[in-house]
């Protein structure tokens, strides 16, 4: 049995010798002097493939995605999110990784230390296949497809998923998914905050990914071109769907994932 994980707005996969450690920009407080609106992370999964999240609050943010029967679990402390299933394997990238801008080939002084950086979530994967795609005008987005155990009448826990996140005080919380799921992953300014592309380099939303470089260098981060190859991401998952219904909502290319 396979999951998706649709891996959508400002994420960078950073390669830590072991498989990538997914590095979301904290984007509650951008960087300056521009007009760039606050971004916000968040899971986004069909309510009725949840088991239990009762550790874990649903944000009441959007009345459409309820009625789409969306569990939107926002991420609103730094920490580290870990997935079942994550913790051994290979993760096969080479053609995701050409494909997906590189922060270094944009501006080559670009440093990451991952643990300096102003992150909002960390999320290690070492298991799946990474795939990238376009979504919208020209945003680079990911999509992550991993195997899970099949269920076992003996194992409860057997073809399940748990995502667990634990905050900078060690305090945690989980939702815990069955039967197969394509999950989003979302790291962008709210519905109804954004418009299309920016006039000015320093509005680009593409710029909060300086919280990422050890000194915060936004300077030389010019917003990246789709490369011409990238088919659209195929997905109906509802948020996404939401997305596209909302003109405008889904800046191009600011808001791409990178490498």
């Amino acid at each position: 049995m396979a999951i998706k994980f649709d891996l959508i707005g400002l994420i960078n996969f950073f390669d830590d010798g072991k498989g990538k450690l997914l590095l979301l920009p904290d984007g509650t407080n951008p960087p300056g002097p521009g007009d760039i609106p606050k971004h916000f992370a968040g899971i986004f999964v069909l309510a009725r493939q949840v088991l239990t999240h009762a550790q874990w609050p649903d944000a009441d943010d959007d009345a459409d995605l309820k009625t789409m029967g969306v569990l939107h679990l926002p991420i609103t402390q730094s920490c580290t999110i870990s997935i079942s299933g994550m913790n051994k394997g290979v993760v096969s990238s080479a053609e995701h990784d050409r494909l997906v801008p590189a922060l270094k080939k944009i501006d080559r002084d670009f440093n990451i230390v991952p643990e300096k950086a102003e992150t909002i979530a960390k999320i290690p994967i070492h298991q799946g296949t990474l795939k990238a795609f376009r979504f919208g005008k020209n945003s680079v987005v990911s999509q992550l497809t991993m195997s899970m155990p099949l269920p076992d009448p003996k194992n409860m826990d057997a073809g399940l998923m748990t995502i667990q996140a634990t905050a900078t005080d060690g305090s945690t919380k989980k939702v815990i998914i069955g039967d197969g799921a394509e999950i989003v992953i979302a790291n962008i300014s709210k519905l109804g905050t954004a418009a299309g592309a920016v006039e000015r380099p320093e509005d680009s939303h593409f710029r909060i990914y300086a919280k990422l470089d050890v000194e915060r260098r936004a300077d030389g981060l010019f917003e990246p071109d789709a490369d011409p190859s990238l088919q659209q991401l195929p997905s109906a998952h509802p948020y996404l769907s939401l997305l596209r219904e909302r003109a405008g909502e889904f800046p191009s290319p600011g808001c791409s994932v990178t490498g």
